[in-house]
């Protein structure tokens, strides 16, 4: 695996799922800076043959309605099925109409059509703890203020990750960070604009980030 950092406010992501881990996901992506993703609740139930029959809004809960509220998100599009059996959902997922989707909440059943056609659209797919059908995996992660640090077990062992992550943010990096994090981030956009080498501005981000450790032992 190979770890990179993904700019995604502007780049074209779908959602597809229900449940917790779907509204978790919202979370994710939100936070993350994502503005052009679009969203897809799967009906509970058996999935007809060989599709997943997707709903819009009006099958939606009152949960997801608060979530959505709460996070400032536009509801979910409509999917309706074609006639003749087909999906309009995964038309539009095999049209290369997205370039990463998400898939979550869903059994690998339920998901392979979906990712089937994700896959024959070009995108980046990642079906939740379906580690066959994951072109690439969420680490944990834990944000700083500026400062992303993140804990990646390949989609082993994602529990362990987690808890990884946890120790770090109590114990290594506790919510004061993101306050010495941010004075450290704009340290170095005020020498970078006075002019300062790069040789200049590694060292002051040392020693600023080596002042912060000795104050907190």
């Amino acid at each position: 695996m190979l770890p990179l950092m993904l700019d995604v406010e502007t780049l074209p992501i779908a959602l597809v799922g229900r449940g917790e881990a779907y509204e978790k996901r919202i979370t994710l992506l939100r936070e993350a800076g994502a503005e052009n993703l679009d969203m897809y609740l799967v009906n509970e139930g058996p999935p007809p043959p060989s599709v997943g029959e997707v709903w819009g809004g009006g099958c939606m809960s009152q949960n997801d309605h608060e979530t959505l509220d709460l996070l400032g998100l536009r509801p979910p599009t409509p999917a309706l099925p074609h006639e003749g059996g087909g999906s309009h959902l995964l038309t539009t997922l095999s049209a290369g109409t997205y370039r990463v989707v998400y898939i979550a909440g869903l059994s690998e059943s339920e998901a392979r059509p979906y990712y089937t056609a994700a896959k024959a659209g070009g995108a980046f797919v990642n079906v939740e703890d379906v580690k066959p059908l994951c072109d690439f995996h969420v680490p944990s992660l834990m944000r700083r203020g500026p400062v992303m640090i993140t804990v990646s077990s390949d989609g082993q062992a994602a529990g362990l990750s987690k808890a990884i992550t946890q120790h770090l943010g109590q114990t290594v990096f506790p919510e004061p960070w993101a306050q010495h994090f941010t004075d450290l981030v704009a340290l170095r956009t005020r020498m970078k604009a006075e002019g300062a080498s790069f040789a200049e501005v590694a060292k002051a981000l040392r020693e600023g980030f080596a002042g912060v450790v000795t104050a907190a032992e």
